[in-house]
């Protein structure tokens, strides 16, 4: 913890240094490049110590240490800049009662969900599956590349999020502050929102309860606490919309800043590349100002290859698609009729009326974004779109509302409708988002979306599913590891169990397992456990020809029992664990 905790006061520190020496001129902009700043660092030093299969704390320590010796040089060289940080205006907060209301509770949920987090381990099932696994065997292998493994995800999908969370395992060596990623990115979306909001003309009062409303959202709330990436590429392709608005408006400066911001988003998920038709629309409708707009598209470029082409590079080299094995990775549309098009935004639109937390299961990937969703975010994005059309709003307002329908129908085409797609909208939402700030001072609107806010907010905090607070049956925090790690699935708590009280923790395990099956667990609770995937089929004579002792085999998969020389046990939902006598 003393090591981690140096390594994130220097990366900090780093971040603020090089942000100081660009003279942004907002504070907005100052707080959102501290966040893209140090989140550049991590991915861009775990991409080099990655070269040399170097990643790890020594390897972490001794790059910050250059990167903050650079940082100092060109602080020193421009003259020892102070940035204008924010300030707490006490009488605004007089004024203004419901903002200063909703803000109070904001942060209660902040610090609360920072409770959880170190609290309790990661539990959500996309956590379990993939997440984690990848980072783990990263953390093993002492870099960021391709592994064999039983599903493609582990290898295709954008690895900048889990970066950051390798970035916690090499130093804790364990899952302590696996979700950090994720909260941070909830406040740093505060910042985003809120700087959009007041690049779209609206008032700094206004401006405040567009993003409290915004951090309210169910879906906004749950994941907070998570290890999924949507809150990651949310707050990125959001710092990136303001930092552009910036670039080609007031500030030339922030241009970098922008470009990194998006660099990362596109290293992290697909929705980030997704997101940049509805940037550059952004950018151009603020500014028609072509060599602001050059200067912001090649600096867009640069970021995208210097921090988010790597993932996309190992599949290219390993598969010849940038994509990876886009046969083996299920929910991409590659033919969309009309028809199923059209069905799948209908149906997404529908699910905008959510009353997951009144029905007490608010959930990270089914939840979408309460009844806010479809009575506020669905209105502003439509009715600032028409008025775009009919040219009786700001241009800027109205790219703001297209990101929203822009990203549904990009859906309908790129991905087959099912019940997650909530996550995926969390970007273009946080855009529309924006605009609540039109609704702020309304006298009888204003109070009852601040009601409807806060008690999404509450609701979604005591109702999640993952992380129970008590209401119903115990708390998460009070629960054994393993029994709050398989709170999902309390069946499979019983084979974490085995596996920890039979497997040494730096043992060797073979795994058989089915595709989307839980992997995480496998490699225990200190990431010192092998783990190495099996294909069905003559696993067992290849786990004897490999040394391994034991084998885990998960549902939906043959288990060799005729195979001599093995014991085996078997547990609830269909898992089995061969031990060779």
């Amino acid at each position: 913890m003393l090591a981690l905790a140096l390594a994130a006061a220097v990366l900090a520190v780093t971040a603020a240094l090089g942000a100081a020496s660009l003279r942004l001129r907002s504070r907005v902009s100052f707080l959102l490049a501290l966040y893209v700043l140090a989140s550049a660092e991590v991915v861009a030093l775990t991409e080099v110590l990655s070269l040399g299969d170097a990643v790890g704390r020594t390897g972490y320590l001794v790059g910050e240490g250059v990167l903050l010796a650079v940082a100092a040089a060109a602080w020193l060289t421009r003259g020892l800049p102070l940035p204008a940080l924010p300030r707490l205006d006490r009488i605004a907060l007089r004024r203004h009662p419901l903002v200063a209301a909703l803000a109070a509770l904001v942060t209660a949920s902040l610090l609360f969900q920072a409770f959880l987090v170190v609290s309790s381990p990661p539990n959500n099932n996309d956590s379990l599956t993939y997440h984690l696994s990848r980072a783990a065997e990263w953390y093993q292998r002492g870099a960021v590349e391709r592994f064999p493994s039983y599903q493609e995800i582990h290898n295709a999908y954008p690895p900048n999020a889990g970066m950051e969370i390798l970035y916690g395992f090499s130093f804790l060596g364990r899952d302590t502050l696996a979700a950090a990623p994720q909260l941070l990115a909830r406040l740093a979306l505060l910042a985003a929102v809120f700087g959009l909001a007041r690049r779209a003309g609206f008032p700094r009062a206004a401006a405040a309860f567009a993003t409290l409303v915004f951090s309210c959202l169910t879906l906004v709330v749950v994941q907070a606490v998570t290890t999924q990436n949507d809150l990651v590429v949310a707050a990125l392709v959001a710092a990136a919309a303001f930092l552009a608005l910036e670039s080609v408006g007031r500030d030339a400066r922030a241009a970098p800043l922008a470009g990194l911001a998006l660099g990362l988003a596109v290293g992290t998920k697909w929705t980030g590349a997704a997101a940049v038709p509805i940037l550059a629309l952004l950018a151009v409708a603020a500014s028609r100002n072509r060599r602001a707009l050059a200067r912001l598209a090649l600096w867009s470029v640069a970021g995208a290859v210097a921090v988010g082409s790597y993932g996309y590079a190992l599949n290219l080299a390993d598969t010849g698609n940038p994509l990876g094995e886009v046969e083996a990775l299920g929910g991409v549309e590659t033919d969309p009729s009309v028809s199923a098009a059209a069905s799948t935004a209908y149906r997404i639109v529908l699910d905008f009326a959510d009353f997951s937390s009144y029905h007490r299961n608010a959930n990270e990937d089914t939840s979408f974004f309460g009844t806010l969703g479809w009575a506020l975010m669905l209105p502003l994005s439509a009715g600032f779109t028409l008025a775009w059309a009919r040219r009786s709003t700001l241009p800027v307002r109205g790219a703001l509302a297209l990101a929203l329908p822009y990203a549904v129908v990009f859906l309908a085409l790129a991905h087959p409708y099912d019940r997650f797609t909530g996550r995926l909208l969390i970007a273009p939402v946080a855009l529309t988002a924006a605009l609540a700030a039109w609704v702020y001072g309304r006298r009888w609107v204003t109070p009852f979306v601040g009601a409807l806010a806060a008690t999404t907010l509450v609701l979604a905090v005591v109702f999640n599913e993952a992380k129970p607070v008590g209401v119903r049956g115990a708390a998460v925090w009070t629960l054994s590891r393993t029994e709050a790690q398989t709170l999902k699935d309390p069946p499979l708590g019983e084979v974490v169990a085995a596996l920890d009280a039979r497997v040494p923790a730096d043992g060797r395990l073979g795994a058989v397992l089915r595709k989307s099956a839980w992997s995480y667990p496998l490699y225990g609770r200190t990431l010192g456990r092998r783990v190495t995937y099996l294909e069905p089929g003559g696993a067992l004579a290849a786990a004897r020809r490999l040394g391994l002792r034991w084998v885990v085999f998960s549902d939906g998969v043959p288990v060799e029992r005729s195979a001599p020389g093995w014991r085996f046990t078997e547990f609830a939902r269909g898992w089995t664990l061969a031990e060779r006598s």
